[in-house]
């Protein structure tokens, strides 16, 4: 098998695509879950083949995980994942309702579901930070949820800024994600082919 060498770290071509994979799958959460809020807000489209998409995304994650820590551990990650999904599914249904209280206890809901899971990211890997994790997982998904209320009141700038924080703060998690990766695989010596 061809390896490329990196600063004195020798990584395989596979290892290299699992780090591409790693990054971008990130980005592409962010169009979903946009694809996701758009046909829940504009009533066009297939939310079950929105859906369907989404758990595509959440098996290449769930994948790469399953790799690099095991099955246990990428069950524990499809869990989080189902649940800020669902979450932000009856959350959308509570706005569109105007069931405030709900929202509120959906919102709280969420965010309890992004630290728990920044805490199981920061007990996996050595190499992730419990601290960044939780702000991003924090600002993703409210801004998850200012998006949705953007669509529900029609504010079309506010909703294309906020898109573009978080394209930007998925690409830095994706970042996050691929380095804490990168740096576990080379620490460990496991090789992924």
């Amino acid at each position: 098998m061809r390896t490329i060498k990196c600063q004195e770290t020798c990584i395989t071509p596979n290892q290299l695509n699992l780090l591409f994979q790693s990054r971008m799958v990130w980005r592409d959460l962010s169009v979903w879950t946009r694809a996701f809020l758009e046909t829940k807000h504009g009533g066009l489209g297939d939310p079950d083949a929105i859906r369907e998409k989404f758990n595509e995304l959440l098996g290449r994650i769930t994948n790469v995980i399953n790799l690099v820590f095991g099955e246990q551990v990428a069950d524990r990650y499809l869990d989080f994942s189902n649940n800020f999904f669902n979450g932000l599914n009856d959350l959308v249904d509570a706005q569109i309702l105007g069931d405030m209280e709900a929202v509120d206890e959906l919102t709280q809901q969420l965010h309890k579901n992004s630290q728990q899971a920044a805490d199981f990211f920061a007990e996996i890997n050595p190499y992730w930070s419990r601290n960044k994790w939780r702000d991003f997982f924090y600002q993703y998904t409210q801004n998850a949820i200012d998006e949705s209320t953007t669509f529900l009141e029609e504010r079309v700038l506010d909703n294309i800024d906020i898109f573009d924080k978080i394209l930007l703060l998925s690409s830095q998690m994706g970042e996050h994600y691929a380095q804490g990766i990168f740096d576990y695989l080379r620490s460990s010596s496991r090789t992924i082919v």
